[in-house]
């Protein structure tokens, strides 16, 4: 009582539209107001938790005064029709975002069936903060007799004997108001209680009330009716392609528009849908009839002509449908090959479509399994959350124990390994890995792409691992596989020149990585174009080489072009637009831009944190840059919080010996540093070095900063013999990778550091140092040459 309603998103959406002075004005620092009209659908949808979480924070304030003196300024908020969301298996970001942005929040009421979102908020919103009420399906008395009003039943008694019967439920209510119509205009009369006698009594009311509906229609509309149901949907055009009759099927399909059983489709102008309740019993009911293969037969060969005409992708659906009742294992050949194109192109709504398509039912064990392999590569192809991650290997691990046939097999061990490894489940990845390989070893011997393939996966599972020099071994056993048996200008040689540039990299190899990295990227222009996915991946890859060389303009300059490729073919929430959110992150704050990159950063976060839950290791690497960013900004305590939980993760997944350690160990001490704390800092980026060391060697160029990092702490602790030392270490790691540009400018950022702080003999000796490696290395001509290349 008192509390107003605050509006509903096609209201606060109209009050966008119609934006005036005085609201620009109000909402200044809301840029995108001024570009509304420009923004593309997706963006707008990501706008509409903003909007709607301040419509109810402006009501907070506004509309509510004296509630809020009594309530303590709190919000209840309500989600109807949320069930929708679990039966299209949708994520629930928007509605997570929206809550997240309103501080007033009292508690969530979900009216319909609930997601489980305690895997998904933080502890604090367990206690009583979500609800959860049974479905909202009925309607009250008075609201069942205004809907029947509408509908034109206005006798009092016959509205009270409908709301006994059906309960108040709206679809049945629709039934009862459309038999009263047919009624009325068959005679003189208008519809009485008596026509409904009997219908309490009946075992299924649904059935009951279209059988009697359907007494009220002509033969020649009960006829079309039972055409109707064949189509998942219907339009003038398919009906006239089924009856014998087809001049009458205009008149027919119009008063067909009238009945509440029929809804426009929400994808196709001219096309209408059958209600499934109706629809299933209707078509229950042909299955048994000679003609039931005949007309599934003409439907299939009308969409399929259809197809072949406008390239409609809903022709295409029903074709499959249809073809299913006909000749299923054909259907199965057009929709493995439509499939496969669509989610190799990325196409995943597309994809899924043509999932939908194909009724399980009509299909023998050996094509369903085809069909559920199909849906957990789609679900692996583009995750929306962890739950998606999940169903695929549920679906993967039931192949795995049904498949009897050893080609099969070995491809659903081989995608499974893939699918955990993006889990960050490496050992579990190479066991399916491995053995996969066994499999396509013993059928096809080794010089076969599967085995490529195959060594390939195991490579990456390595490569998550820190452990390099394996994942190098399988990565060129790959490509020397690939180049021999497919041709130096395949796909799948690209992609393993785009593997070698990773590995390169990771090992310090930068001159060899971006010489894999232009490789792939050259051949993947070549074949698929500059803007294709493909491209867009090579391109990012470089961009890392770039940023591991210190060249974080041109690095960002890659990471940005990667992402607008990503985001239009993935939209916004795919982990691959993720990473580059947070690569861009990590460029910005080596630039010293910390704000800009911590926008980045939090967008990445808030999508991984969805696809992959808490506890992943790519959400370990954001929260380090999230550190670094709020480290760069003398924000020690979060910096240090962030760090820790990166750590955290990490140490939980791989262990001690990882390179994601190691990093997080080396900027933790960096954090002691600054402040002030050097025992702290000495310990923990000695434990960085110690790993670094394990991992990559004695020759690796991140050694450098690590011997950097104990040499400003050495000086730190008036250790300036060994702090000299261990310079000079830095200064060689550097040198060897060919960074001589680049230690040189951190030799000459120490000695700023020294003389602020009032060491001048110890700032002297580094000068000296730099100097020297300047005239030694005569470092202005490589760096022209490089940026002559570039």
């Amino acid at each position: 009582e008192a509390m107003p309603a605050v509006g509903s998103v096609v209201q606060v959406m109209h009050s966008l539209g119609r934006l005036g002075l005085r609201i620009k004005e109000r909402l200044k620092h809301k840029e995108w107001l001024y570009r509304l009209r420009d923004l593309e659908p997706r963006e707008l949808l990501e706008l509409l938790p903003e909007v709607m979480a301040g419509d109810l924070e402006e009501a907070v304030s506004t509309q509510m005064p004296k509630v809020l003196e009594t309530s303590g300024s709190r919000i209840a908020l309500f989600l109807d029709a949320y069930e929708r969301l679990a039966e299209a298996q949708m994520d629930d970001t928007l509605h997570r975002k929206l809550l997240s942005l309103t501080p007033h929040l009292l508690r969530v009421v979900l009216t319909r069936d609930p997601l489980p979102w305690d895997q998904k908020f933080p502890k604090e919103w367990h206690d009583g903060m979500i609800r959860h009420f049974p479905s909202l399906e009925v309607l009250s008395g008075e609201d069942t007799k205004a809907l029947l009003q509408e509908k034109g039943v206005d006798d009092p008694a016959l509205q009270d004997h409908l709301y006994r019967l059906t309960g108040g439920y709206p679809f049945h209510l629709g039934l009862c108001a459309d038999i009263c119509e047919e009624i009325a205009e068959a005679g003189d009369r208008r519809a009485q209680i008596e026509d409904f006698e009997g219908t309490p009594q009946a075992k299924d009311l649904t059935e009951e009330l279209v059988n009697r509906l359907l007494r009220q229609l002509k033969d020649d509309e009960r006829d079309l009716m039972a055409l109707a149901c064949y189509p998942r949907w219907i339009s003038e055009e398919v009906l006239e392609e089924l009856s014998s009759v087809p001049e009458s099927v205009s008149r027919i399909y119009g008063k067909f528009m009238r009945l509440s059983m029929f809804s426009p489709h929400p994808e196709i102008a001219e096309a209408t849908v059958l209600r499934k309740e109706v629809r299933d019993r209707l078509l229950s009911r042909q299955r048994n009839k000679r003609w039931f293969r005949q007309r599934h037969t003409k439907l299939h060969e009308y969409h399929t002509e259809r197809w072949e005409e406008t390239r409609s992708f809903h022709h295409l659906r029903e074709a499959l449908y249809h073809g299913s009742y006909v000749d299923p294992e054909h259907v199965m050949g057009v929709f493995e090959e439509s499939f496969w194109e669509a989610l190799d192109r990325c196409r995943f709504a597309e994809a899924e479509g043509l999932l939908e398509a194909v009724p399980p039912d009509t299909l023998d064990e050996k094509a369903r399994r085809r069909l559920d392999y199909a849906r957990a590569r789609l679900l692996t192809g583009q995750p929306v959350s962890q739950q998606s991650l999940m169903a695929s290997n549920a679906i993967y691990e039931k192949l795995i124990a049904d498949e009897t046939d050893e080609s099969a097999l070995g491809q659903y061990l081989f995608s499974c390994g893939g699918s955990k490894c993006v889990q960050a489940d490496y050992a579990e990845a190479l066991e399916y890995g491995n053995r996969a390989l066994t499999i396509r070893l013993g059928l096809h011997g080794e010089e076969h792409s599967d085995v490529a393939d195959s060594y390939r996966n195991i490579g990456i599972a390595y490569d998550h691992q820190g452990k390099y020099e394996k994942a190098l071994e399988h990565y060129e056993k790959a490509l020397a596989i690939r180049s021999k048996v497919l041709g130096e200008e395949h796909p799948d040689v690209a992609d393993s020149y785009n593997d070698m540039c990773i590995i390169s990299s990771h090992l310090g190899r930068y001159d060899e990585a971006l010489e894999y990295g232009r490789g792939s990227l050259a051949i993947r222009t070549e074949i698929f174009g500059e803007d294709a996915l493909a491209s867009a991946m090579s391109l990012g890859n470089i961009g890392t080489v770039h940023y591991c060389m210190y060249e974080y303009a041109k690095a960002r300059s890659c990471f940005e072009q990667s992402l607008a490729v990503m985001v239009r073919i993935y939209g916004e929430e795919h982990p691959r637009v993720a990473a580059l959110h947070n690569n861009i992150g990590n460029a910005y704050y080596k630039q010293g831009e910390y704000e800009e990159g911590l926008t980045h950063a939090r967008k990445a976060l808030s999508i991984d944190l969805n696809v992959y839950g808490p506890e992943h290791p790519v959400v370990a690497s954001i929260y380090n840059g999230i550190g670094a960013a709020h480290c760069g900004l003398g924000e020690y305590g979060p910096a240090l919080e962030n760090y820790e939980k990166s750590l955290a993760i990490n140490l939980s997944v791989y262990g001690e010996e990882h390179p994601g350690v190691a990093n997080t160990y080396h900027n933790i001490g960096i954090i002691h540093k600054e402040q002030g704390e050097y025992g702290k800092a000495l310990e923990h980026i000695q434990k960085s070095l110690d790993i670094r060391l394990k991992v990559y060697g004695e020759e690796h160029p991140l050694l450098a900063s690590s011997y950097l990092a104990i040499a400003v702490t050495l000086y730190a602790l008036n250790q300036a013999e060994e702090a000299f030392e261990k310079l000079r270490q830095s200064a060689d790691r550097y040198c060897r990778s060919g960074l001589w540009k680049v230690a040189v400018e951190e030799i000459d950022k120490l000695a700023l550091w020294l003389e602020e702080h009032g060491k001048q003999s110890e700032a002297q000796q580094v000068c000296a140092e730099a100097r020297r490696m300047r005239e030694e290395h005569d470092l202005q001509a490589p760096a022209e040459s490089v940026d002559e290349e570039e």
